[in-house]
């Protein structure tokens, strides 16, 4: 019991100091997809209780970003949906996520057929220490929120109405689009 809670206060203390020395993104040229689909494919490889659908977006789509910071964005993202789904026994687990472009943006959506989110609480739950989950810190989604932030980018929350489930998506200023 004492090494739990020491586990837990080391744990508490870690995204404290993350969250308070947060450092100023690294940008450099990067292609969103690939960074996006490199992060996530180890994801799916190691949890396999849950069905993970990717989109097969054809583009590159270069965006000024820190690999780094969007990669822990994505993580913290998928990392939430699959924990809603594990803990909440929801059958037949789905996260998805897509991709778009216009112009202007490039979009990635993460889905998930959890709990979904209560439209109260979506105000809330990107500030930091504000969290419904007993022995959670609260700053994931503040760290996610202040990433895609310095990135220029906008993150929107919202209830998945056709089903149970939470959709979250990043838009970042576009750069370029290629044809693959």
């Amino acid at each position: 019991m004492i090494t739990r809670q020491v586990d837990d206060i080391h744990h508490l203390v870690n995204e404290f100091s993350s969250f308070a020395r947060m450092p100023s993104p690294k940008l450099k040229l990067i292609n969103i997809h690939k960074v996006v689909i490199d992060c996530i494919k180890p994801i799916v490889t190691t949890h396999d209780d849950v069905r993970f659908i990717i989109d097969d977006f054809k583009e590159n789509a270069f965006i000024m970003g820190d690999e780094k910071q969007v990669r822990q964005a994505c993580n913290n993202i998928v990392k939430n949906s699959y924990e809603n789904i594990i803990l909440n026994n929801i059958k037949n687990g789905l996260i998805t996520i897509l991709f778009s472009s216009d112009n202007n943006f490039v979009s990635i959506i993460f889905n998930d057929n959890g709990t979904g989110i209560k439209k109260s609480m979506i105000s809330k739950i990107t500030e930091p220490y504000y969290t419904t989950k007993t022995g959670n810190t609260g700053l994931g989604l503040a760290i996610t929120k202040k990433i895609i932030d310095d990135h220029n980018g906008i993150m929107l929350i919202k209830k998945i109405k056709k089903f149970r489930g939470t959709s979250v998506t990043f838009k970042f200023p576009l750069l370029n689009k290629k044809k693959s």
